[in-house]
């Protein structure tokens, strides 16, 4: 079964990646320029980029960051 992660932040050689658990990868296996948010998939052959995840997850993200801002004021 293949797994969906994002990219939380890079700590060079390593990647974070976040899924329904952490994975730390050589930032090299990732496919592309990975950024911090881009959606990975791992497959039996390795990490494939989900551009198409990659959009509702940052706009995801930053909705629950603005609710978190709002009741914090």
């Amino acid at each position: 079964m293949n797994e969906i992660y994002s990219l939380d932040r890079i700590e060079p050689p390593m990647a974070v990646l976040v899924g329904d658990d952490t994975q730390l990868v050589p930032w090299e296996e990732l496919p592309g320029h990975p950024r911090e948010g881009d959606m990975f998939e791992r497959t039996p052959e390795g990490w494939r980029a989900r551009p198409d995840l990659t959009a509702a997850h940052r706009a995801a993200v930053l909705e629950m960051r603005a609710d978190l801002l709002e009741r914090g004021s």
